[in-house]
């Protein structure tokens, strides 16, 4: 290689280290060092001299995925904060808390430094680009079908070219019960298909039921109010919100931090995009008001006891068999519903039913064009 050449490669070399090392010190850290970057995550895992484990961030702030409710922040959405943010936003941060428990958690961090600060920066800009380590493990299922599949193979295989099996009917016998579990299994896969039974993905702002509808005894009907007259329940605006929250500013499990979220996007006049938990398939039309004004169906038969979960998910399984068994079942109250109070005895062309005993499925409940019109 001539004198050309290698001129040709160090001079960019150079050029991008003196880059690196300026956007460094100004705090413009868009390619981190790797010590620091390592001391960052020992900072906030508590594996560094500087903060033990007993008052590590990682205490209160989960640095992977995690499936349950927590008021704190997780380092991947603390990085999405202040990944971008200056030195001093971390030190105002963690010595100047919204709150009192935000305060007393953070008195260790009278022991950091400020290249702590940039260490944790480093962290905290890593994470943003890199998100959240996935700790997702491989199902048990997966491994059965392998391992089902293997043994397919080899019992085929000897079947057919080693033939060394006493029994003639051995190999047939096994081929059959592999073949019998795979439709079963791949049966009732394929049957799951659009029921997400138990989702209860994270929301933007962390509401918990159990605080509003529990513990403060805010009726379901206060922030759906649609539901007495729609096929929507709806979901509260951030003004509906605001009725309270202009004046409960502070929470007391999450402090000021989810409060802020809500009072932020009141203030830019934004709607917050909330997850839908209970989906039906687009062909499916199901109508609250029905449900709510006339069958007087308490939201909990549907929607299990939202005011004791924090994270809401999805518990009944949803499904047309769930629907239509539900239908069979629910005898109409003539009584107390004035919608039906005229309802005499009906007939299904074969045997007539007394009004008493007279369900859902017997006044159309079991018709296709009531959902899928």
């Amino acid at each position: 290689m001539n004198k050309t050449g290698i001129y040709k490669i160090l001079i960019p070399l150079i050029i991008n280290s003196c880059i690196v090392s300026q956007n460094w010190i100004s705090g413009n850290d868009t390619v981190p060092e790797t010590d620091t970057l390592v001391k960052g995550k020992e900072l906030f895992s508590g594996d560094n001299e500087r903060l033990d484990s007993a008052s590590s961030c990682v205490q209160c702030h989960f640095m992977g995925l995690v499936d349950t409710f927590n008021w704190n922040p997780s380092a991947y959405e603390i990085a999405n904060t202040f990944a971008d943010k200056d030195i001093s936003d971390y030190e105002e941060a963690l010595q100047y808390s919204m709150s009192e428990k935000m305060f007393t958690s953070h008195e260790a961090a009278e022991n950091l430094e400020e290249s702590d600060f940039y260490a944790l920066k480093a962290y905290f800009t890593e994470l943003k680009q890199m998100g959240p380590p996935n700790s997702r493990k491989i199902p048990v299922d997966f491994w059965v079908v392998i391992f089902t599949g293997i043994l397919f193979l080899v019992i085929l295989v000897c079947g057919l070219f080693v033939r060394k099996i006493k029994t003639p009917y051995f190999h047939r016998i096994f081929l059959v019960l592999i073949i019998t579990f795979w439709s079963i299994y791949f049966y009732s896969d394929l049957a799951s298909i659009g029921l997400q039974k138990d989702y209860g993905p994270p929301q933007p702002i962390k509401f918990s039921h159990n605080t509003h509808a529990s513990q403060n005894s805010t009726t379901c009907i206060y922030c759906h109010p649609s539901v007495r007259y729609s096929a929507s329940a709806g979901i509260p605006g951030v003004n509906v919100c605001m009725n309270c929250h202009t004046l409960v500013r502070e929470g007391s499990k999450s402090g000021q931090g989810e409060i802020k979220k809500l009072i932020a996007a009141s203030e830019q006049e934004q709607r917050l995009q909330w997850i839908r938990i209970n989906n039906l398939p687009e062909h499916v039309q199901f109508n609250h008001s029905i449900h709510y004004q006339v069958a007087k169906i308490d939201c909990v038969e549907c929607h299990g006891k939202v005011e004791q979960m924090d994270r809401v998910k999805q518990v009944r399984e949803l499904s047309m068999k769930w629907c239509l068994d539900c239908h069979k079942q629910k005898k109409v109250n003539r009584k107390e519903n004035g919608y039906y109070a005229m309802l005499k005895n009906v007939s299904n062309g074969f045997v007539t039913i007394k009004e008493d005993s007279i369900s859902v499925k017997n006044i159309g409940g079991w018709d296709c064009m009531n959902c899928h019109h």
